[in-house]
């Protein structure tokens, strides 16, 4: 495990921000499920609704979309996925979080 020494004092501080940042988003991705749900039940099913609060309007619409099963295909079919499918370099950035150390 790679730990900051003194010189990585402003990264180990980035590195916390971070993690508190994800951690107030999760919090406010659950309220926002929350708040779309009490809005939806509110309008009742009606499949174009557009109501207006004091800040803003809020377009409620249905529609049924299409999916694709990808990981069926490629079990079903790996040339042809391999043939079309597109790969990309991605860099994953992960926080956990770690106990705080007791000092005595």
């Amino acid at each position: 495990m790679l730990r900051p020494s003194n010189d990585d004092a402003a990264l180990a501080n980035l590195i916390d921000e971070l993690g508190r940042t994800r951690e107030e988003k999760a919090k406010l991705e659950n309220r926002e499920a929350f708040l779309r749900d009490q809005i939806l039940e509110r309008t009742e099913g009606r499949n174009d609704y557009r109501p207006r609060g004091g800040e803003f309007e809020l377009r409620v619409l249905e529609q049924d979309w299409q999916t694709f099963d990808k990981d069926t295909f490629k079990n079903d079919h790996p040339a042809l996925y391999e043939e079309y499918a597109g790969h990309q370099h991605v860099t994953v950035v992960r926080t956990t979080r770690i106990a705080a150390k007791h000092e005595s």
